[in-house]
């Protein structure tokens, strides 16, 4: 009896019907009806004779019966559409669909046939009064209590030449005499074709009411055979939008699938390309007309670029499922998670959980103190948005490795700005065009202790107005993968006491990038300039790996002892085309590295007095920097 479980458990792959007729000039599918008859209903005589040692978890359903099922497609004569604008169907070999009842389990049936006209094989309850079924097969359709069909259109879908994505196209049907089944497809159509199309990436179109384009949910097979939609289901995905992606084709039509309703308030249309731009079109019209939604065809014909706009706007990016570069970092909707636009008009104007936040350029937020993964963006490229923390703003890292991420934002804070008060590691840390003010003895980045580190560190574009004593990056007795410092300004507006970049003397890092870099009136800390000083350079570790320190124009005054890019144990590296300033009147030299020159140092110069004209323009605020004198290194705006 072994041969009879074997058999119920057998399972086939299947493929998709193919376009077999015309709608409005173009083919599509269509599944209008489809014939079930059941040619035996011969009960199985299967008895659970196997051992619990070998079976223990198998359960076998009594009452299914092997059952063949006749499947009729629509005639291929044109006259016999209702309209033009219903897709029609055939039936191709290895076609697959479920089959459920109350008692059925999503039974897997098959047909080997093609046409119009084809067989399903396959098991269903003898027991079940209704048969209910689902095209194309899919493991995780349900059918509740409530008689209703719990099935997905996918909120994204695969670009298909002439087509639609096979998994996209979803038709149920209801079987009260167990004999005849007749399908209907359960979503719209929205029918395009691209110019330029080789050279796109992905076409994403937005309801602008915020309607559902794509969810799971429920479909109601009503009396009358007509089908409805139920409520999205509590723990199923929705969407308002949907997203095709692919290779696309010249002057090919492409079919995208959508919950059907007129979608009051139209839709935008976006066009991302391969080489990042996106171009965006809003229309105001209904998509379909409340009658003709399911199964009806809308065409937009050709997407010319000349209608469309460029799209700049990260949040808009960000919500379309993009991936959207912040401070270096790739983020997107499906890794990060939901994200929340500040404007004027939110009733919340706080960081006040972990998150994506993107914030309008003309408000101001407060930042709550002990957030982890924390991604802030001012949303306008031109304006930095302003962030205000009263005290320190302690970061609580998780064992999950957090991460912090800023762009276009100016941090005001009287204190600390960034302090760990976890024991965990912080995976990445990145700012980017961002203006940072720090009082004398504050840190922007501060860690005690050594359980409290970061893997990677990240500076581009930044602006820093300093005064008194200042550690950019204070860490403990850490390991960190790599410190990246690129093309920022750091200015006192007189000589400061003290300053380094990172003060970390018994730290380890794999490697330093520091590029392109103005600093003004940061002198460098401390009266030694021996080995054993541990305030003498921008850069103090017990060790650093590698270090490249290239292009930068440094400014430094009022000590007449040497100081140094880098003090600390090395092993390879670059340092060169660096423009080194003292004031006249003091003897300060700052050189590469201390000790010895490594075969690696390409540059030990020569300290230049400061030239006549050395003067500053500081107006971050409104990206404006201006250090005169010399062209060719430094920060560059």
């Amino acid at each position: 009896m072994k041969e009879c479980y074997a058999a119920l458990l057998k399972r086939h792959k299947s493929t998709t019907p193919h376009i077999n007729g015309k709608s409005g000039g173009n083919k599509m599918k269509r599944m209008t009806y489809i014939l079930l008859t059941v040619a035996s209903m011969s009960a199985l005589s299967c008895a659970k004779e196997v051992t619990p040692e070998t079976n223990e978890n198998l359960v076998i359903n009594p009452n299914l019966v092997e059952v063949t099922l006749t499947a009729e497609g629509e005639s291929e004569d044109e006259s016999k559409a209702v309209f033009s604008g219903y897709p029609k169907i055939a039936w191709e070999g290895n076609e697959e669909i479920s089959l459920l009842g109350l008692k059925t389990g999503n039974e897997k049936l098959t047909t080997t046939s093609k046409g119009h006209t084809a067989t399903f094989t396959g098991y269903g309850d003898k027991t079940d009064d209704v048969y209910y079924a689902v095209y194309p097969y899919d493991s995780k359709v349900t059918l509740d209590g409530n008689m209703m069909l719990n099935v997905t259109v996918p909120s994204v879908q695969k670009a298909t030449a002439g087509s639609f994505d096979p998994k996209a196209y979803i038709a149920v049907a209801k079987s009260t005499d167990k004999e005849n089944l007749y399908f209907k497809a359960i979503g719209g159509f929205v029918k395009f074709q691209l110019e330029d199309a080789p050279s796109v990436k992905s076409v994403t179109m937005v309801s602008n009411s915020g309607a559902n384009m794509a969810c799971s949910a429920a479909a109601i097979i009503n009396d009358d055979g007509s089908v409805s939609h139920g409520k999205p289901y509590v723990d199923g995905t929705t969407s308002t939008s949907v997203r095709m992606e692919g290779t696309f084709e010249t002057e090919k039509a492409y079919f995208m699938v959508v919950r059907p309703q007129p979608y009051t308030g139209g839709i935008t249309i976006y066009i991302e390309y391969k080489d990042g731009k996106v171009l965006a079109r809003r229309g105001e019209s209904e998509l379909f007309e409340p009658y003709k939604s399911r199964n009806f065809i809308r065409n937009l014909n050709v997407l010319k670029k000349a209608h469309f706009k460029e799209v700049t706007d990260k949040y808009s990016l960000y919500l379309m499922g993009y991936d959207v570069e912040v401070a270096g970092q790739v983020i997107n909707l499906a890794k990060n998670g939901p994200a929340t636009l500040i404007t004027s008009d939110s009733a919340s104007k706080g960081l006040n959980k972990s998150g994506v936040y993107f914030i309008d350029g003309d408000v101001e937020v407060t930042f709550n103190s002990g957030i982890t993964n924390l991604v802030v963006v001012g949303n306008n490229p031109t304006v930095r948005s302003v962030v205000k923390r009263n005290g320190v703003s302690y970061l609580s890292a998780t064992a999950e490795n957090d991460v912090l991420i800023m762009e276009n934002v100016e941090y005001v804070s009287t204190a600390n700005i960034f302090q760990f008060n976890q024991d965990h590691s912080f995976e990445t840390i990145a700012f980017k065009n961002c203006l940072f003010s720090l009082e004398s003895g504050m840190n922007l980045i501060l860690s005690n202790s050594a359980a409290r580190t970061m893997s990677d560190f990240s500076m581009t574009d930044c602006d820093f107005q300093v005064k008194g004593t200042v550690d950019l990056i204070k860490m403990g007795g850490s390991t960190i993968n790599s410190i990246t410092i690129d093309n920022n300004v750091i200015y006192g507006e007189s000589e400061l006491t003290g300053f380094t970049i990172m003060n970390a003397k018994t730290a380890k890092l794999s490697a330093v990038v520091f590029n392109n870099n103005t600093l003004y009136n940061t002198t460098i800390g401390g009266t030694k300039a021996d080995e054993t000083s541990s305030t003498d350079a921008i850069f103090t570790a017990a060790n650093i790996k590698n270090i490249n320190a290239l292009n930068n124009y440094i400014v430094c005054s009022n000590s007449d002892g040497a100081r140094f890019i880098a003090r600390a144990s090395f092993e390879g590296g670059s340092i060169g085309n660096n423009f080194y300033v003292r004031k006249s009147g003091t003897s300060t030299a700052i050189y590469g590295v201390p000790g010895t020159m490594p075969d690696w140092v390409t540059e030990q110069p020569a300290v230049k007095a400061a030239p006549e004209n050395l003067t500053t323009n500081w107006d971050p605020a409104n990206g404006n920097f201006k250090l005169g004198g010399y062209t060719g290194v430094g920060a560059t705006r």
